[in-house]
C-alpha cells in the first residue's frame, strides 16, 4: 500500500507489544520499502514479511535486518513464498546469515524451479564463506536493477530471459561478456555494476581439456 509507513505507524501506536506488516510483494521497489521500515528507529519490535515468489528473500534475511522474527512451514508451503523449516535451515543456512553477510542469488524469470541456493549455500557453509545466496524473480529487469543495490545484493548469477537483456545496465562490462553478448554474472564493486560471462570461459576451457583449440 502506499500509506505502508503510516500503517506501521498506527501499529506501533497500540498497545501490541510487537508490530507487524505482511504485505503481497509485487516489485524489488516493494522489498526496497519492506526493508527499509527496519532501518529507522522504532519504538517497539517489528516483524515484517513480504508474500509472494518475489518477497521471499525478506522472509530469508528479514531477521538478520532487524525483523523481530520470520516464518516457516512444518513441511510444505502455508502462504505465497513462504519456505519450509528444512528449506529455511538445510538450503538457506538461514542461522548463519548477518546482518553483514553479503546477498547473492539467481536472478531470472521464472526461478522458482532452481536447485542454485542449494548447491552455493552448501558450498559457502563448506569454505567457511560468509555469503548467502537467494532465488531473485524479476519480472521486471529495470526495477530490480534500480533497487538490486539499495537491497543489500552484492552479486548474482544471471539466467533467461535477461542475459541478454541486462548488459545495458553493467556500467563495465568484461570481455568474456562483451565476446558473446550476454551476462551470466553481475558482481557490485566500488559502487558499479560488472557484468562477466563464465560460461565463455568454462565451455573454452572444456573445449582446450579435448585439444580443441
Amino acid at each position: 500500500p502506499a500509506d505502508l509507513t503510516d500503517i506501521v505507524n498506527r501499529a506501533f501506536a497500540t498497545n501490541a507489544p510487537i508490530a507487524k506488516v505482511a504485505t503481497h510483494v509485487a516489485s524489488w521497489s516493494d522489498n526496497r520499502r519492506l526493508l527499509d521500515l527496519l532501518t529507522r528507529s522504532n519504538p517497539k519490535p517489528l516483524i515484517v514479511v513480504g508474500m509472494g515468489d518475489i518477497g521471499q528473500m525478506t522472509r530469508i534475511v528479514g531477521p538478520s535486518r532487524g525483523s523481530f522474527l520470520t516464518y516457516a512451514a512444518s513441511t510444505r508451503q502455508a502462504a505465497p513464498g513462504q519456505l519450509t523449516v528444512p528449506e529455511m535451515l538445510d538450503t538457506y543456512k538461514f542461522r548463519r546469515i548477518q546482518r553483514s553477510t553479503p546477498l547473492l542469488g539467481i536472478l531470472g524469470n521464472p526461478v522458482g524451479h532452481s536447485f542454485s541456493p542449494v548447491l552455493h549455500n552448501r558450498a559457502f557453509e563448506m569454505a567457511g564463506l560468509d555469503f548467502a545466496y537467494v532465488k531473485l524473480p524479476a519480472p521486471d529487469l529495470k526495477d530490480f536493477m534500480e533497487n538490486a543495490r539499495a537491497v543489500g545484493l552484492a552479486g548474482f548469477s544471471v539466467t533467461i530471459p535477461h542475459k541478454v537483456a541486462i548488459v545495458p545496465y553493467m556500467s563495465q562490462v568484461m570481455e568474456a561478456a562483451a565476446t558473446v553478448g550476454a551476462v551470466n554474472t553481475g558482481s557490485e564493486e566500488d559502487g558499479i555494476w560488472r557484468g562477466d560471462n563464465t560460461d565463455e570461459r568454462g565451455v573454452e576451457g572444456a573445449l582446450q581439456s579435448r585439444g580443441v583449440q
